[in-house]
């Protein structure tokens, strides 16, 4: 992620006066370029994220309290209570609630960044040194919402149940063979996905959905995965060392930087993997909690030190939701403004800073299912 300010004539002059020690012209000046520069960064964050990406963004006006109709978003013959997740503070632990089919008050929050830089940067025209301060700021929001937008989806994924033949049953399965990763895993994970994703009246979808879009998976998963187009699969019969087809080893080579098994979306998480954060969260939200065990026998409860979690979502369910503010003067979502407090003359330095109001919300606990390897 890179922001690079041309240099024109007009911004030139612009990024001096911000350095002037006439007062009224540098404030001027700093909220001039924080106005123009507030669409800018919001592209960004928008474009940039991983796990913030899956969420589908609901927008609220200023001064307004964020509401979600959950009776719109569940199956019409469940029961009258429906189990959410969402964060009340950011960078805080996720947490589940139980409430009625009815409009649930959503808790937003602020994600803001300062940054500063002396103002003798901006006398001589260093566009370079504010596009940099423009950048860790994009940079910090980034990081603040996807640490937000992970601890809502491991939560839920970690938490997320369905009923299998009238006994609570875990969205999450295992591998066939510990840390080993092959086509024959992805193809129970879809089946599971089919079975929890029905129809609001249980029945089978209109269309047919595959009832899973995306995969989050480490680096590590994407090693396993780029393998299989020259390790041999086999997972029936007696006959080992089986090849897989030629046309799926191509398209598993050919597609290496971005690939998809059966239609879905691989998304490579480098927070993924053991001992990696998301994967440590995962494990600190699932607890004691026994996810049936390697090949389906028995079960276990998962260890984040030698395990490792692929998270499949459906998108097309909406289940992860953002509540957004779009700021009244704006227009945006996100707004920047000169940061008062270097206003002293004696301070010589120049700041900004950036504020995002949010939330994170899963309402469907369907559209997730783990793999764990």
């Amino acid at each position: 992620m890179k922001i690079t300010l041309k240099r024109t004539p007009e911004q030139v002059e612009l990024v001096k006066l911000m350095g002037s020690n006439n007062r009224v012209k540098a404030i001027e000046a700093q909220e001039t370029f924080a106005a123009a520069i507030a669409g800018v960064i919001q592209t960004v964050i928008q474009t940039a994220p991983v796990l913030t990406q899956l969420f589908k963004d609901i927008e609220f006006d200023e001064f307004t309290n964020p509401t979600i109709p959950l009776d719109l978003y569940y199956d019409v013959k469940e029961k009258n209570y429906i189990r959410t997740w969402s964060q009340t503070v950011p960078g805080g632990l996720a947490s589940s609630q139980t409430s009625g089919a009815t409009d649930l008050p959503v808790m937003t929050y602020n994600l803001t960044s300062a940054v500063q830089f002396l103002k003798d940067y901006a006398r001589q025209g260093r566009l370079d040194v504010v596009a940099k301060t423009l950048e860790r700021m994009a940079q910090e929001i980034l990081i603040k919402q996807e640490l937000n937008a992970a601890s809502v989806v491991t939560k839920a994924s970690a938490e997320a149940t369905y009923q299998k033949a009238g006994v609570t049953t875990f969205n999450t399965i295992r591998v066939n063979t510990a840390n080993s990763l092959v086509i024959d895993d992805f193809n129970k994970l879809l089946t599971l996905a089919a079975r929890i994703n029905s129809s609001w009246v249980g029945g089978t979808p209109v269309n047919a959905p595959r009832g899973l879009t995306d995969i989050l998976l480490s680096p590590e998963a994407m090693e396993e995965i780029r393998a299989m187009a020259y390790e041999p699969m086999n997972t029936v019969g007696t006959v080992t060392n089986i090849p897989g087809t030629e046309k799926f080893r191509n398209a598993v080579y050919d597609s290496a930087g971005l690939p998809s098994i059966y239609g879905v979306n691989l998304i490579p998480c480098y927070d993924l993997g053991v001992n990696q954060a998301y994967n440590t969260l995962f494990g600190t939200y699932a607890g004691s909690s026994a996810y049936p065990g390697y090949a389906g026998s028995g079960t276990a409860v998962f260890t984040p030190t030698t395990e490792e979690v692929l998270l499949g979502i459906d998108r097309t369910r909406e289940a992860l939701i953002r509540p957004i503010r779009i700021d009244a003067e704006g227009g945006g979502s996100f707004t920047v403004a000169p940061d008062d407090q270097f206003y002293a003359s004696r301070s010589e330095k120049i700041g900004f800073w950036g504020r995002i109001r949010q939330g994170n919300v899963c309402v469907d606990s369907r559209a997730l299912v783990t793999l764990i390897m």
